[in-house]
């Protein structure tokens, strides 16, 4: 909380250095790979998930256990797309 006395930060200005640093959250993300879910009731929509792989699992008695991969929301809008080639600056399409 900020006292009366305090004034507010002001807002950073973005430099080529800052810049770049938006990029970071455009890599791919380790072991996952963005995928489209067609929706259920509307079929022309396409639900973004993100398929994670998993590693095997190695039971006590030596024995492989295969895991299948995890499908989760990709909520990372148009960002998670390696398509899309926009920044937070111009905003959205």
């Amino acid at each position: 909380m900020i006292s009366p006395d305090e004034k507010p930060m002001e807002p950073q200005k973005l430099d080529s250095d800052t810049e770049s640093s938006h990029d970071a959250s455009r890599d791919p993300l380790p072991a996952s790979k963005r995928i489209y879910i067609t929706g259920s009731i509307y079929s022309e929509l396409q639900v973004p998930m993100r398929e994670i792989s998993q590693s095997d699992t190695k039971g006590l008695n030596g024995k492989v256990e295969v895991n299948e991969p995890v499908r989760v929301y990709d909520c990372s809008g148009p960002w998670g797309d390696p398509e899309f080639k926009g920044s937070v600056e111009e905003g959205l399409p």
